[in-house]
């Protein structure tokens, strides 16, 4: 009985390292021995990334050309100039004719830029040729070219005086010894000149008796006219005397002259 049991116990014990060696072989398949190398692991196959759906490119629709504009060109208007029509034409103070002329005048030829005109368009004004001075010219006698649209009205200058003479007569009377008298008379006579027609306010004045009366003279053209007086003087003495013409209007001038009176 005793013999039995060791006998079971064997067989126990060798089924079980039976089944220790089965677990251990199992086991050492999946092992690679030492100095065995490793199956390369396998790659995880690439992931290719799918093309992003193209989108869709928007329509552009190309705009109308836009039409060049034309460009007109304007022609810049010319500037006004005069010039005579055949013969040379007087250039003048200031517009009609009873003006005086000034210089040479305007050449056959010649020509010059307008500066404005006369109120009814008869005359022009322009830069006198001989001069630094403006003038004017008929326009019936000129041609006148350019842009005449332009051209400004513009008032001719007021007329005035431009020269006086001063004239005694007689320039000396002797009166005798001591100057008795009687008084004598003296002619005063001037010439005023003007450039158009103007009146003019003058008078005499004496050394010896002052101011004598105002006087108005109205020339109805250029050019020169005369005017007289006569003077006595109040007291006599011997000695050398003067007498101006004064103008004044439409300027102030004046004009001198003298006289002798002689007690011999």
């Amino acid at each position: 009985m005793k013999s039995r049991s060791i006998i079971m116990i064997v067989v126990l014990l060798f089924a079980t390292l039976a089944c220790s060696r089965l677990t251990v072989s199992a086991e050492g398949e999946n092992t690679p021995a030492a100095g065995t190398a490793a199956p390369a692991a396998t790659a995880a196959p690439a992931v290719t990334q799918a093309p992003a759906a193209a989108t869709e490119a928007p329509i552009v629709t190309p705009e109308a050309p836009t039409a060049t504009p034309t460009i007109t060109l304007t022609p810049t208007p010319s500037a006004p100039m005069v010039t005579p029509i055949k013969d040379p034409v007087n250039c003048r103070f200031s517009y009609t004719a009873n003006y005086e002329s000034i210089g040479p005048g305007l050449a056959v030829g010649a020509s010059a830029p307008i500066l404005g005109k006369s109120p009814d368009a008869a005359w022009w004004e322009i830069q006198n040729p001989a001069g630094t001075e403006k003038c004017w010219v008929a326009a019936s006698v000129t041609t006148a070219t350019g842009d005449l649209s332009s051209v400004p009205v513009v008032m001719g200058p007021s007329a005035f005086v431009t020269n006086v003479t001063m004239l005694v007569k007689p320039p000396s009377i002797n009166l005798g010894i001591g100057c008795p008298g009687p008084a004598p008379l003296f002619s005063l006579k001037s010439t005023i000149w003007t450039n158009g027609p103007v009146t003019v306010k003058w008078h005499f004045e004496t050394q010896k008796g002052g101011a004598l009366s105002t006087h108005s003279t109205t020339f109805t053209k250029y050019g020169p006219m005369d005017v007289s007086d006569s003077y006595s003087p109040a007291s006599l003495s011997k000695g050398t005397y003067w007498v101006k013409l004064v103008i004044t209007s439409p300027i102030t001038m004046t004009a001198q002259d003298s006289y002798q009176l002689l007690c011999q």
